[in-house]
């Protein structure tokens, strides 16, 4: 009886973890599709080949995001080096963006 417990339990967390799975990799190519739309969109209010810079860290941060939850589960070094390089390129994108902002005026 206790061993069908157990079972159960291992059922029902492998069940969650693959709906979160699931959940995270929807999630991850919505925001790579929204980078995609930010990086085309023509309406920015930085202007030039300097204004793309900010539209590239942040199509990088969308995809090594992407790469990292379409990774394999026993690939798990290979996937949290992505998150934090996807955390990078959205920090240094988010500065990138208020340095335009700032001296672009």
């Amino acid at each position: 009886m206790l061993e069908s417990k157990n079972r159960f339990k291992y059922i029902v967390a492998d069940n969650r973890k693959t709906k979160n799975n699931n959940v995270s990799k929807i999630v991850s190519v919505l925001l790579f599709v929204l980078a995609i739309v930010y990086l085309i969109l023509p309406y920015d209010f930085d202007k030039g080949i300097v204004g793309k810079v900010d539209d590239f860290f942040f199509f990088m941060a969308a995809f090594c995001n992407m790469y990292a939850n379409f990774l394999e589960e026993n690939k798990l070094r290979i996937i949290l080096l992505l998150k934090v390089i996807s955390g990078a390129f959205c920090v240094v994108g988010a500065l990138c963006l208020v340095l335009l902002a700032i001296f672009m005026k």
